[in-house]
């Protein structure tokens, strides 16, 4: 009888043993699965993010102008009372409409319009900020760039160094490419010319590429300058114009067509710098210095060469 009860006890404790062993191994994969199932701090976030329809906003005005883009923005989560806003550097010269939301659901574009309004007065040169997405006092940290650019324009008429002093970027390059929307349904003010220029020399500014895509306006008001693929010119280049909201440019022209010059190699005077022959159809541009003109329409005979123009502008040959 003591044999078999001390077997029966064996037969217990290895049951129990075993059963401890189960619940063991069962309670590490609960606790595993418990790990794998919690969410993370940052997946379990409640702060929304938003995402813009463009990263960089760049205008270009006189003083007293104005123009409207148009943008979109979502959010990752519904939000309510939402309000967009410039930075106060901006303030002056920018208004959203909407600027207010009280409900928007998650991943739903929402329209808005940056009011561009440069008052009369306000100071030539580049004014950078952001505008941001505010819910209450918490600042979202996703923001949409904005440059507001603004340009002297009555030394861009007058006076060739009034033109260096209002272009950013004056560089000479060859043309690789040539398209536009001139033959587009979009009505004259609404069509472009996009010209891609690989720079050979950077007389102002700075690139960040080795190519550059700059636009031209094409309408009934402001004469175009012509440009062939393979060409050499040296070009007057400002922000991209805000009116082209479709545009693949970074870049588009100081003024017109005299922002222009075509670079012809002649074998009786070298290498000659030619104002682009539209120069002279621009309306408004009558009030050109006697000078600056004069210089124009030598330029347009072919008696400048590149140096002259370069020495013209302030750099070295």
């Amino acid at each position: 009888m003591q044999l078999g009860t001390e077997s029966v006890r064996r037969k217990s404790r290895s049951v129990i043993a075993a059963l401890v062993g189960v619940l063991v191994v069962w309670a590490v994969a609960l606790i595993l699965r418990g790990q794998e199932e919690s969410p993370s701090p940052d997946s379990n976030s409640t702060q929304p993010k938003i995402t813009w329809s463009e990263n960089h906003i760049q205008a270009a005005f006189p003083p007293g102008g104005s123009a409207t883009k148009a943008v979109a923005f979502s959010s990752s989560l519904p939000v309510e009372n939402l309000v967009i806003e410039p930075v106060p550097s901006l303030a002056p010269l920018l208004r959203i409409e909407p600027n207010t939301f009280t409900n928007v659901p998650a991943d739903q574009n929402q329209s808005v319009r940056l009011l561009f309004s440069v008052p009369q007065g306000a100071a030539f040169g580049t004014n950078e900020g952001t505008v941001h997405v505010r819910i209450g006092s918490q600042t979202l940290p996703q923001t949409l760039k904005v440059s507001v650019w603004v340009v002297d324009i009555r030394s861009l008429e007058t006076s060739l160094p009034g033109m260096v002093r209002g272009s950013p970027i004056i560089v000479i390059g060859n043309v690789v490419a040539v398209s536009s929307t001139v033959n587009s349904p979009k009505p004259p003010w609404e069509r472009w010319k996009y010209v891609t220029l690989t720079p050979t020399r950077v007389l102002k500014g700075s690139l960040s590429a080795n190519t550059l895509v700059f636009s031209s306006y094409v309408g009934v008001a402001v004469s175009s300058p012509s440009f062939q693929e393979g060409e050499t010119v040296l070009l007057m280049l400002g922000e991209r114009n805000p009116l082209d909201t479709l545009s693949p440019a970074i870049f588009s022209l100081t003024g017109s067509a005299d922002s222009v010059y075509h670079i012809r190699d002649d074998p009786a005077s070298g290498t000659l710098a030619v104002i682009d022959e539209a120069w002279n159809g621009s309306e408004g541009m009558d009030k050109r210095a006697p000078e600056f003109k004069a210089f124009l329409e030598k330029s347009e005979r072919r008696e400048v060469t590149l140096d002259e123009l370069l020495v013209a502008m302030g750099f070295s040959p």
